[in-house]
């Protein structure tokens, strides 16, 4: 605690018959390196029946001044007791951890000296789970101490199992929706989100383990779909209150629409009829509402399709669309130089949804790795493989390799490569005839891959994997008119540098001022 006896964080734990998971939970707590006289845990028993209320008591005896706990009627959600908690605590953060998940050791003593060392007001830390329970990940890639909510993943991961700064709690007055029966965890962080000065990503160290039980009694887990849709029409009506400029409030609403209504959507055929009637008129009004195109943009292919059909009102076509679900990369077509995913109704008449709704030429990429490379005696030797992303690579998309000179007057030489079965390719590229002819010319030339499907084509660096580097190679004597060795970049790019140009190949023409401007350098 600080010179005035306020304890540095406090911890809130909502418990309902959360036994024997909660034991490590309390575990994880006595086990902090922080100093324990700077930490206090709430736990609020939550018309526990299975013995969880009884052992949380005799932890508190055991360990006092660290545990508080409150008993109270079953209130059937975690809004309630964490709200109780939130009018008790006294820290100057607040974390919120669930009585059947824990934390890493250093975790809040790690937490606390980033809020106090970045004055930021809320801290996220890296989620691991412990078994096939999914977490949030890609937020956590790399550590961030001042996270853009509308350019960074953070808004992607509204769970409350943060550090909140107290005040910033209280000055807003921020507490959980008790009126949702799950979700509440949404509009609180949301609105924290908002409201911060400063927002921390820490992924340097696993801060919390999430916890799937055995008895399958999550509440997110068992969340029936309308109540599920209702958290979707408490967000979207959140934002559409909260956020005024309409590209960052689109930022914000794709989340809610490629995740939350989409499992609406897909869950909508194991509903009653009548039910799903009902449901599916409230998913139209939000397409409506809130789905203008900055926001379908955003979207993945398959969700665009579904709430495009959604917002039309076509509910068997919506049921068939979202039952399409492709394990992995899609078929595709090319026309135009656009590539648009092969999902249903494409290009059909009778339907006439518009060709954007599959375009996906923004999201193909290539995935690629060079295997092994060699520059012996003027002829480069790759081998290695690609293929595009989220499409499938079909065995007639043509391959070849580009060597790209950059620079004030930019050059390139493109050389077919040869598929092989599935994504394998390889190239025999001589050198000393490539470029029209001639030598590849003096420069550094980075080595690319490119693999093209019709008009459409995508390229990327040709990178070698850390396994597979190897020392330069020079490939020509030093007494050679024409020189050239291969070296491998610190981020895995192959390139040729060309060091000597053969005097058989004419040099480019350089103007009288160009000349008189390198004399003037020189001097």
């Amino acid at each position: 605690m600080d010179e005035s006896g306020v304890p540095d964080v406090s911890v809130i734990i909502p418990a309902h018959n959360a036994m024997p998971y909660v034991l490590r939970t309390l575990e994880s707590l006595v086990g902090q390196t922080i100093d324990l006289t700077r930490l206090e845990v709430v736990v609020v028993d939550d018309g526990s029946t299975d013995g969880t209320g009884e052992e949380l008591d005799r932890w508190a005896d055991a360990h006092p001044g660290l545990f508080r706990v409150v008993h109270q009627a079953a209130s059937g959600g975690p809004a309630t007791p964490r709200n109780v908690a939130l009018d008790l605590v006294r820290g100057r953060y607040v974390y919120f951890l669930d009585a059947d998940d824990h934390l890493g050791p250093e975790a809040l003593e790690r937490l606390v000296a980033t809020a106090d060392e970045t004055g930021s007001d809320i801290v996220l830390g890296k989620l691991v789970s412990t078994g096939t329970r999914g977490v949030p990940e890609s937020m956590f890639r790399r550590n961030d101490l001042d996270a853009d909510l509308y350019t960074s993943r953070i808004y992607w991961t509204l769970t409350a199992l943060k550090l909140f700064r107290r005040s910033l709690l209280e000055e807003h007055r921020i507490r959980f929706p008790t009126h949702l029966p799950i979700g509440s965890d949404q509009p609180f962080t949301a609105l924290a989100y908002l409201r911060a000065g400063r927002i921390s990503v820490l992924s340097d160290y696993d801060f919390y383990s999430v916890v799937l039980r055995d008895d399958g009694n999550h509440v997110t887990v068992r969340g029936s779909t309308p109540k599920r849709l209702l958290i979707v029409e408490e967000m979207c009506a959140l934002l559409a209150r909260e956020v005024d400029d309409p590209a960052r409030r689109a930022v914000l609403l794709a989340r809610h629409f490629q995740v939350d209504l989409l499992t609406v959507v897909r869950r909508l055929k194991d509903s009653p009829a009548d039910e799903r009637a009902e449901l599916f008129a409230r998913t139209g009004d939000l397409v409506r509402a809130h789905l203008d195109p900055d926001v379908e943009q955003r979207l993945s292919h398959d969700a665009r399709l579904v709430h495009h059909l959604a917002g039309r009102g076509l509910l068997t076509e919506t049921l068939a669309a979202a039952a399409f679900e492709a394990a992995g990369p899609i078929e595709a077509m090319v026309d135009g130089g656009r590539v648009l995913a092969r999902l249903p109704y494409l290009r059909d008449p009778a339907m006439g949804v518009p060709d954007r709704v599959y375009d996906v030429t923004d999201r193909v990429a290539l995935r690629q790795s060079l295997a092994s490379y060699a520059l012996d005696d003027g002829v480069l030797d790759l081998a290695g493989t690609v293929r595009f992303t989220r499409i499938v690579t079909a065995p007639d998309d043509a391959a070849e390799i580009v060597l790209r000179r950059t620079g004030k007057k930019p050059q390139e030489y493109a050389v077919a490569a040869t598929r092989g079965p599935d994504t394998e390719v390889d190239a025999h590229i001589d050198l000393r005839t490539v470029a029209d002819g001639g030598p590849l010319p003096r420069g550094t030339w980075e080595v690319r891959i490119r693999l093209r499907r019709e008009d459409f084509a995508s390229t990327a660096r040709f990178v070698v994997p850390p396994s597979g580097r190897g020392n330069d190679t020079a490939a020509e004597p030093p007494s050679a008119p024409w020189a050239a060795r291969s070296r491998v970049t610190a981020s895995g790019a192959l390139q040729v540098v060309v060091t000597r140009q053969d005097p058989a190949t004419p040099r480019e023409p350089v103007s009288r001022a160009r000349r008189l401007a390198d004399r003037l350098r020189r001097r």
